[in-house]
């Protein structure tokens, strides 16, 4: 009996051998979303949950993911980050990595973002956006942003909003859709008095919290 006991354990230590050897070295952190609304609540929720001398990784790590088109966490902890070991590094690359599993988990994260919203479908499409920016079919451009437009406006994601009037401008500016590029310009102005407005109302907010 303790022997069968003893050989499900084992066989049970390969199994999950065997998963960590086919799944990527953080495999949560390379599934960071791109959209700016779940990427800063992520990032604010991290910022809580651990250490505070994370923050500083954390930072470098997110400023990583924006920046780099071969987004690989592991370049921080090869090239030594601040004054942390490699190993050191590594390990609190790896605390973050199941950190944020358990935020992408949570019931929290499900309320606001919901389970059918689909980051990889917006990025998908602005992909096919950034490549269709080149050709002269208008047609399949202006189909693309507006699937696109609507999936944003879902979310209220006006930073990307903003991006996508902005291409949309310069886009039907140089293929002379004068008509087009005046509406996607009304849209950018929109959007930014939108953005605007929030922000303010973020601000006044903040500060009653302070009032007496």
């Amino acid at each position: 009996m303790i022997q069968s006991e003893l050989s499900n354990k084992e066989r049970q230590m390969e199994l999950t051998e065997e998963k960590s050897k086919n799944e990527p070295e953080f495999s949560v952190i390379l599934r960071i979303p791109k959209t700016v609304g779940i990427i800063d609540y992520i990032k604010r929720e991290l910022q809580k949950r651990l250490p505070g001398h994370y923050e500083e990784l954390i930072d470098a790590l997110f400023e990583l993911h924006r920046t780099s088109t071969g987004f690989n966490p592991a370049v921080l902890s090869k090239a030594r980050f601040k004054r942390m070991k490699v190993t050191e590094c590594k390990a609190a690359l790896h605390e973050i990595d199941n950190e944020m599993k358990n935020i992408i988990d949570s019931e929290e994260y499900g309320l606001l973002f919901g389970n059918n919203y689909n980051y990889e479908q917006i990025t998908k499409l602005q992909n096919q956006l950034n490549g269709a920016k080149e050709s002269k079919d208008v047609y399949r451009f202006s189909m693309l942003k507006l699937q696109l437009k609507n999936l944003l406006l879902e979310r209220n994601e006006y930073e990307l909003l903003l991006w996508l009037h902005k291409i949309s401008i310069d886009y039907y500016s140089r293929n002379n859709q004068i008509d087009l590029c005046n509406a996607a310009l009304n849209d950018y102005i929109k959007t930014f008095n939108d953005l605007r407005d929030k922000i303010n109302l973020k601000v006044m907010v903040d500060r009653s919290t302070y009032k007496s």
